[in-house]
């Protein structure tokens, strides 16, 4: 059991940024973000990152666009 100690175990890193979103007073302007194709994934997980969200990354914002329905 001592390796199993040693290693983080796997995390839903979307589920863990939709939990974050619902804790937010403008998650609906976040939502409004994620569905504006005018910004990139990378600048938004930017933008996530500066605002408390640490662990965002531009696949996690792919992924909520893909799930929200936005194309680019």
């Amino acid at each position: 059991m001592a390796l199993r100690d040693e290693i983080k175990k796997k995390s839903n890193l979307q589920a863990d940024l939709e939990a974050w979103l619902a804790k937010q007073k403008n998650k609906a302007e976040w939502y409004e973000i994620f569905d504006d194709l005018d910004y990139s994934n990378h600048a938004i997980a930017q933008l996530l990152k500066k605002y408390g969200f640490k662990n965002a990354n531009h696949n996690v914002v792919f992924r909520i666009r893909t799930k929200r329905g936005a194309r680019g």
